[in-house]
């Protein structure tokens, strides 16, 4: 199944590269952050970060709604839509660094999905961690 071809996101609002393994219980995926996007040059110009509420997009979009996506076997007018999280920042991701992102299932039922969630730099080294709500959506 191709997750991505589900994501309802632009080319310049997409967080996702790959989803490198899915069961019920797990999903994993990879994303890495280009050294040109637009975010950048506004978001401390002279040493470019990227920001938090980013960094929290690219795990919801992996750890929520791709994982949502996968557990609902998908068909085309389901959409989730990402509603709340807790996150706690350990370290920054710079332009051009690849992330990967952990997410394990808390629950999963009546339309609902929660998840911690975890995001990992290149060296395996936590960037950030939290747990996130969403909720099957037929507005997006």
């Amino acid at each position: 199944m191709d997750i991505l071809q589900y994501l309802p996101y632009g080319p310049h609002f997409l967080f996702v590269d790959k989803i490198e393994y899915a069961d019920s219980n797990k999903i994993i995926g990879t994303f890495q952050f280009p050294d040109n996007s637009w975010y950048y040059e506004s978001h401390f110009p002279e040493h470019p970060v990227t920001p938090g509420v980013i960094l929290i997009e690219c795990m919801a979009q992996i750890g929520l709604v791709c994982f949502a996506f996968y557990l609902a076997d998908i068909q085309d007018k389901i959409k989730f839509a990402f509603t709340s999280s807790d996150v706690i920042f350990y370290k920054p991701v710079y332009p051009g660094e690849k992330v990967k992102v952990e997410s394990r299932l808390l629950y999963f039922r009546l339309g609902k999905i929660k998840a911690e969630i975890t995001m990992f730099d290149y060296n395996e080294i936590i960037v950030a961690k939290g747990v996130f709500t969403g909720m099957k959506s037929t507005k997006l």
